[in-house]
Protein backbone atom coordinates (compact mmCIF):
# COMPACT_ATOMS: atom_id res chain seq x y z
CA UNK A 1 0.00 0.00 0.00
CA UNK A 2 1.34 3.62 -0.86
CA UNK A 3 1.01 4.67 2.54
CA UNK A 4 3.08 1.92 4.39
CA UNK A 5 6.68 3.15 5.18
CA UNK A 6 9.24 1.45 3.22
CA UNK A 7 11.97 -0.06 5.67
CA UNK A 8 15.35 -0.99 4.77
CA UNK A 9 18.39 -1.75 7.21
CA UNK A 10 21.29 0.70 8.00
CA UNK A 11 23.79 -2.60 7.31
CA UNK A 12 22.85 -2.33 3.23
CA UNK A 13 26.20 -0.13 3.60
CA UNK A 14 28.06 -2.80 5.07
CA UNK A 15 29.69 -5.76 3.95
CA UNK A 16 28.30 -8.78 5.12
CA UNK A 17 30.48 -10.55 8.49
CA UNK A 18 29.40 -13.98 6.87
CA UNK A 19 28.21 -14.15 3.09
CA UNK A 20 27.36 -17.39 3.54
CA UNK A 21 24.78 -16.15 6.46
CA UNK A 22 23.33 -13.26 4.96
CA UNK A 23 22.41 -15.09 1.12
CA UNK A 24 20.43 -17.56 3.66
CA UNK A 25 18.56 -15.05 5.12
CA UNK A 26 17.64 -13.50 1.92
CA UNK A 27 16.56 -17.10 1.07
CA UNK A 28 14.36 -17.82 4.06
CA UNK A 29 12.79 -14.56 3.70
CA UNK A 30 12.26 -14.46 0.31
CA UNK A 31 10.42 -17.75 0.51
CA UNK A 32 8.68 -17.25 3.64
CA UNK A 33 7.26 -13.77 2.17
CA UNK A 34 6.50 -15.33 -1.13
CA UNK A 35 3.83 -17.47 0.54
CA UNK A 36 2.36 -15.52 2.35
CA UNK A 37 2.05 -12.62 -1.02
CA UNK A 38 -1.86 -13.83 -1.30
CA UNK A 39 -3.07 -13.68 2.47
CA UNK A 40 -1.27 -10.45 2.54
CA UNK A 41 -3.23 -8.83 -0.44
CA UNK A 42 -6.24 -10.15 1.36
CA UNK A 43 -5.35 -8.01 4.77
CA UNK A 44 -4.16 -5.06 2.30
CA UNK A 45 -8.25 -5.41 0.76
CA UNK A 46 -9.28 -5.92 4.18
CA UNK A 47 -7.47 -2.38 5.61
CA UNK A 48 -9.02 -0.01 3.31
CA UNK A 49 -12.45 -1.12 3.76
CA UNK A 50 -11.32 -0.83 7.64
CA UNK A 51 -9.35 2.66 7.21
CA UNK A 52 -12.58 3.77 5.08
CA UNK A 53 -15.12 3.22 7.83
CA UNK A 54 -12.94 4.50 10.81
CA UNK A 55 -12.24 7.88 8.42
CA UNK A 56 -16.13 8.27 8.07
CA UNK A 57 -16.94 6.97 11.98
CA UNK A 58 -14.36 9.73 12.73
CA UNK A 59 -16.13 12.65 10.82
CA UNK A 60 -19.20 11.44 12.52
CA UNK A 61 -17.26 12.02 16.04
CA UNK A 62 -15.66 15.42 15.10
CA UNK A 63 -19.09 16.58 14.56
CA UNK A 64 -20.70 15.62 17.18
CA UNK A 65 -17.54 16.73 19.77
CA UNK A 66 -18.29 20.07 17.82
CA UNK A 67 -22.05 20.17 19.08
CA UNK A 68 -23.53 19.25 15.58
CA UNK A 69 -26.24 16.49 14.26
CA UNK A 70 -25.63 13.66 12.36
CA UNK A 71 -27.40 11.54 10.31
CA UNK A 72 -25.93 8.24 11.10
CA UNK A 73 -26.86 6.31 7.67
CA UNK A 74 -24.79 9.32 6.00
CA UNK A 75 -21.28 7.57 8.71
CA UNK A 76 -22.32 4.07 8.35
CA UNK A 77 -24.00 4.47 12.02
CA UNK A 78 -27.24 2.71 13.10
CA UNK A 79 -27.52 5.44 15.91
CA UNK A 80 -26.38 9.08 16.46
CA UNK A 81 -26.08 8.44 20.27
CA UNK A 82 -22.50 10.30 21.12
CA UNK A 83 -21.80 7.23 23.25
CA UNK A 84 -22.76 4.79 20.84
CA UNK A 85 -20.97 6.68 17.88
CA UNK A 86 -17.58 6.64 20.40
CA UNK A 87 -18.03 3.32 20.82
CA UNK A 88 -18.02 2.64 17.66
CA UNK A 89 -15.12 4.95 17.06
CA UNK A 90 -12.67 2.75 19.22
CA UNK A 91 -14.12 -0.39 17.69
CA UNK A 92 -13.34 0.84 13.69
CA UNK A 93 -10.12 2.19 15.39
CA UNK A 94 -8.99 -0.66 16.76
CA UNK A 95 -9.87 -2.88 13.82
CA UNK A 96 -7.55 -0.67 11.79
CA UNK A 97 -4.85 -1.23 13.97
CA UNK A 98 -5.11 -4.75 14.43
CA UNK A 99 -5.23 -5.27 10.59
CA UNK A 100 -1.56 -2.99 10.91
CA UNK A 101 -0.12 -5.07 13.54
CA UNK A 102 -0.67 -8.32 10.91
CA UNK A 103 0.52 -6.89 7.55
CA UNK A 104 3.83 -6.40 9.32
CA UNK A 105 5.01 -10.17 9.44
CA UNK A 106 5.00 -9.57 6.10
CA UNK A 107 6.68 -6.36 5.77
CA UNK A 108 9.46 -7.49 8.08
CA UNK A 109 10.07 -10.21 5.76
CA UNK A 110 9.70 -7.73 2.92
CA UNK A 111 12.02 -5.65 5.07
CA UNK A 112 14.79 -8.40 5.66
CA UNK A 113 14.89 -9.78 1.88
CA UNK A 114 15.46 -6.62 0.43
CA UNK A 115 18.29 -5.87 3.26
CA UNK A 116 19.95 -8.85 2.48
CA UNK A 117 19.50 -9.05 -0.92
CA UNK A 118 21.54 -5.16 -1.40
CA UNK A 119 23.95 -6.12 1.09
CA UNK A 120 25.26 -8.50 -0.74
CA UNK A 121 26.54 -5.91 -3.28
CA UNK A 122 28.97 -5.12 -0.51
CA UNK A 123 30.82 -8.65 -1.04
CA UNK A 124 33.66 -8.47 -3.19
CA UNK A 125 32.70 -11.56 -5.29
CA UNK A 126 29.28 -9.84 -6.20
CA UNK A 127 30.26 -6.55 -6.67
CA UNK A 128 33.31 -7.21 -8.72
CA UNK A 129 31.54 -10.06 -11.49
CA UNK A 130 28.08 -8.60 -11.78
CA UNK A 131 27.31 -6.13 -14.42
CA UNK A 132 28.15 -2.37 -12.96
CA UNK A 133 29.30 -3.51 -9.36
CA UNK A 134 30.66 -0.45 -8.35
CA UNK A 135 28.13 1.57 -9.87
CA UNK A 136 25.18 -0.38 -8.03
CA UNK A 137 27.32 -0.39 -5.14
CA UNK A 138 27.65 3.25 -4.85
CA UNK A 139 23.22 4.08 -6.18
CA UNK A 140 22.18 1.57 -3.24
CA UNK A 141 24.57 3.79 -0.56
CA UNK A 142 23.04 7.15 -1.94
CA UNK A 143 19.47 6.12 -1.50
CA UNK A 144 19.44 4.67 1.47
CA UNK A 145 19.32 8.00 3.10
CA UNK A 146 16.60 9.12 0.93
CA UNK A 147 14.42 5.69 1.67
CA UNK A 148 15.11 6.41 5.67
CA UNK A 149 13.66 9.63 5.27
CA UNK A 150 10.60 8.81 3.13
CA UNK A 151 9.98 6.05 5.84
CA UNK A 152 9.59 9.09 8.37
CA UNK A 153 7.31 11.22 6.67
CA UNK A 154 5.30 8.18 4.51
CA UNK A 155 4.02 7.30 8.80
CA UNK A 156 2.70 10.96 9.16
CA UNK A 157 0.17 10.92 6.11
CA UNK A 158 -2.42 8.44 7.70
CA UNK A 159 -2.93 11.43 10.30
CA UNK A 160 -2.50 13.75 7.86
CA UNK A 161 -4.69 12.55 5.77
CA UNK A 162 -7.77 12.48 8.54
CA UNK A 163 -7.33 15.45 9.66
CA UNK A 164 -7.87 16.90 6.36
CA UNK A 165 -11.10 14.57 6.25
CA UNK A 166 -12.52 15.78 9.80
CA UNK A 167 -11.71 19.10 8.70
CA UNK A 168 -13.68 18.90 5.40
CA UNK A 169 -16.24 17.65 7.40
CA UNK A 170 -16.11 20.45 10.04
CA UNK A 171 -16.14 23.12 7.16
CA UNK A 172 -19.67 21.48 5.24
CA UNK A 173 -21.30 23.15 8.26
CA UNK A 174 -20.63 26.78 8.47
CA UNK A 175 -22.95 29.09 7.52
CA UNK A 176 -23.44 32.55 8.39
CA UNK A 177 -23.19 32.58 12.51
CA UNK A 178 -21.29 29.18 13.04
CA UNK A 179 -21.26 28.09 16.83
CA UNK A 180 -18.33 28.79 18.95
CA UNK A 181 -17.90 24.85 19.24
CA UNK A 182 -17.97 24.24 15.67
CA UNK A 183 -15.13 27.17 15.14
CA UNK A 184 -13.09 26.04 17.80
CA UNK A 185 -12.72 22.16 16.49
CA UNK A 186 -12.20 23.71 12.81
CA UNK A 187 -9.20 25.49 14.30
CA UNK A 188 -7.78 22.54 16.30
CA UNK A 189 -7.52 20.24 12.68
CA UNK A 190 -6.12 23.65 11.12
CA UNK A 191 -3.53 23.56 13.91
CA UNK A 192 -2.92 19.65 13.58
CA UNK A 193 -2.34 19.96 9.57
CA UNK A 194 -0.26 22.94 10.06
CA UNK A 195 1.79 21.36 12.72
CA UNK A 196 2.32 18.21 10.84
CA UNK A 197 2.97 19.92 7.65
CA UNK A 198 6.12 22.05 9.39
CA UNK A 199 7.63 19.02 11.03
CA UNK A 200 7.31 17.09 7.57
CA UNK A 201 8.85 20.33 6.09
CA UNK A 202 11.87 21.03 8.62
CA UNK A 203 12.43 16.82 8.39
CA UNK A 204 13.14 17.13 4.53
CA UNK A 205 15.51 20.16 4.86
CA UNK A 206 17.98 20.51 2.35
CA UNK A 207 17.85 16.52 1.21
CA UNK A 208 18.49 15.97 -2.03
CA UNK A 209 17.13 13.01 -3.98
CA UNK A 210 19.56 11.15 -5.60
CA UNK A 211 19.03 10.82 -9.50
CA UNK A 212 20.73 8.44 -11.96
CA UNK A 213 23.26 9.97 -14.24
CA UNK A 214 21.95 12.42 -16.61
CA UNK A 215 18.91 13.20 -14.89
CA UNK A 216 18.05 16.61 -12.98
CA UNK A 217 18.60 16.60 -9.57
CA UNK A 218 15.77 17.82 -7.11
CA UNK A 219 15.65 18.71 -3.46
CA UNK A 220 12.75 16.78 -1.56
CA UNK A 221 11.47 19.74 -0.14
CA UNK A 222 10.99 21.96 -3.61
CA UNK A 223 9.63 19.24 -5.18
CA UNK A 224 6.96 18.00 -2.08
CA UNK A 225 6.51 20.87 0.58
CA UNK A 226 8.09 24.21 -0.82
CA UNK A 227 6.50 25.83 1.78
CA UNK A 228 3.71 25.89 4.67
CA UNK A 229 0.49 27.74 4.48
CA UNK A 230 -0.01 29.78 8.00
CA UNK A 231 -2.82 28.37 9.91
CA UNK A 232 -5.13 31.35 8.63
CA UNK A 233 -4.62 30.35 5.29
CA UNK A 234 -7.24 27.37 5.11
CA UNK A 235 -7.95 26.61 1.74
CA UNK A 236 -4.04 26.91 0.78
CA UNK A 237 -3.57 24.82 3.64
CA UNK A 238 -6.19 22.59 2.30
CA UNK A 239 -4.14 22.27 -1.48
CA UNK A 240 -0.81 21.71 -0.29
CA UNK A 241 -2.25 18.60 2.61
CA UNK A 242 -3.47 17.07 -0.46
CA UNK A 243 -0.35 18.25 -3.05
CA UNK A 244 2.47 16.68 -0.58
CA UNK A 245 0.47 13.71 -0.20
CA UNK A 246 0.68 13.09 -3.58
CA UNK A 247 4.34 13.71 -4.28
CA UNK A 248 5.38 11.53 -1.68
CA UNK A 249 3.43 8.65 -2.57
CA UNK A 250 5.32 9.35 -6.61
CA UNK A 251 8.30 9.37 -5.04
CA UNK A 252 7.51 6.44 -2.33
CA UNK A 253 6.70 4.16 -5.83
CA UNK A 254 10.08 5.81 -7.59
CA UNK A 255 12.44 4.43 -4.66
CA UNK A 256 10.49 1.63 -4.15
CA UNK A 257 10.94 0.10 -7.70
CA UNK A 258 14.52 1.31 -7.89
CA UNK A 259 15.09 -0.65 -5.17
CA UNK A 260 13.55 -4.02 -5.75
CA UNK A 261 14.93 -3.81 -8.88
CA UNK A 262 18.64 -3.78 -7.69
CA UNK A 263 17.59 -6.52 -5.10
CA UNK A 264 16.15 -8.59 -8.07
CA UNK A 265 19.69 -8.39 -9.98
CA UNK A 266 21.45 -9.26 -6.78
CA UNK A 267 19.26 -12.27 -6.14
CA UNK A 268 19.74 -13.39 -9.94
CA UNK A 269 23.12 -12.94 -10.28
CA UNK A 270 23.48 -15.29 -6.75
CA UNK A 271 21.20 -17.81 -8.81
CA UNK A 272 17.95 -17.70 -6.99
CA UNK A 273 14.86 -17.91 -9.09
CA UNK A 274 13.17 -14.99 -10.80
CA UNK A 275 9.94 -13.88 -9.29
CA UNK A 276 7.06 -14.69 -10.95
CA UNK A 277 5.25 -11.29 -12.40
CA UNK A 278 1.74 -11.19 -10.31
CA UNK A 279 -1.25 -9.33 -11.28
CA UNK A 280 -2.73 -6.72 -8.97
CA UNK A 281 -5.73 -8.17 -7.19
CA UNK A 282 -9.30 -6.13 -8.53
CA UNK A 283 -10.07 -4.09 -5.66
CA UNK A 284 -13.46 -4.78 -4.53
CA UNK A 285 -16.62 -1.86 -5.31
Amino acid sequence: PLQRSLRIGEEVKERPASASNTFEKLKTSREKMLSMVEDYEKLCQCLRSAEASWKQVAQAHTLLSAGQSIRPRDFGLSSSDPSEVKRRFKQTNDAVNTLRLKMLTFEDLAEARITAALQLINVPKVMENIEGGEELRLDIRALLPTAQLLSYLMMQIPDLVLSHQKLGALLSRLNRNPPAELIESIKIQIRDMHNTLSRMHDKMGNHVYPTSYGEKTFKIQEYALPSVPGPEDLFPLLYVTEFTCGRLMSLQIRLFSKLTYYAEKIETFVKLPKLEKRVAPQRSA
